[in-house]
């Protein structure tokens, strides 16, 4: 979800000395583009043959949403209301980047490639926001490539999942 978040964020994020990306960040219009982006997210679970529940992030942001999210109602509002989560964003180096990035969305796109599911926003992301970092997250990013998975059928990538290597 930081991704997103980050992405449409880029002024805040370079202009100002702190920013509280979940709750100054998170507008209608972001908060639109991540749970489509997180949609694709799930199409890949269901590809990778697990059930639900998906925790999709429309419970998570949306009040009205008939299920709870894995953290609760309250987690959401807390993160709100908290000054606890101001800080420093940097593109380069930060968490959001490295962690949701270069390791989670890249997965994310070889394992659509790999189920023949599409990620257009995930892939998205990854070109625009490796522009903005000067990476390229197909060759650098955690990929099944990386991770020497890209070969194997997925029965073998689901045993190694579950039982490890």
């Amino acid at each position: 979800m930081h991704s997103v978040l980050m992405l449409l964020n880029t002024g805040p994020i370079e202009s100002l000395p702190s920013w509280h990306i979940d709750k100054e960040g998170a507008s209608e219009s972001v908060i639109k583009l991540l749970v489509e982006c997180d949609k694709e997210r799930i199409a890949l679970r269901k590809a990778l043959g697990f059930s639900s529940h998906h925790y999709p992030f429309s419970d998570h942001y949306y009040e009205d949403s008939q299920n709870e999210w894995m953290y609760g109602r309250k987690a959401h509002s807390d993160l709100g209301e908290s000054d606890r989560w101001r800080e420093h964003l940097e593109f380069k180096n930060h968490r959001y980047i490295v962690e949701d990035v270069r390791y989670n969305l890249a997965l994310h796109s070889s394992i659509g490639d790999f189920c023949n599911v599409e990620t257009p926003i995930t892939d998205s992301l990854l070109k625009l926001i490796g522009v903005i970092v000067d990476e390229d997250f197909e060759k650098t990013g955690r990929t099944l490539e990386y991770l020497d998975l890209a070969d194997k059928p997925l029965d073998e990538i689901m045993n190694i999942l579950f039982e490890g290597f």
